[in-house]
């Protein structure tokens, strides 16, 4: 469950930052790429760390 929810947090946050990136002016989309890389590498942590966890615990299930 919680997998789903910071999935879906995750790729909602980076499409509203995405389609305010497309529709603002040059100084807004400066203002925004500075914070769109944060929650871009945030969004890539979440879904690294979940299949990362599903791995380990595949790996350690079947021992």
């Amino acid at each position: 469950m919680i997998r789903v929810v910071g999935t879906i947090a995750s790729v909602a946050m980076l499409i509203v930052l995405g389609i305010k990136y497309m529709m603002g002016s040059a100084e807004e989309r400066a203002e925004y790429k500075k914070t769109l890389f944060p929650y871009f590498i945030g969004a890539v942590l979440i879904f690294a760390a979940v299949n990362l966890a599903q791995v380990i615990y595949s790996w350690v299930s079947t021992w």
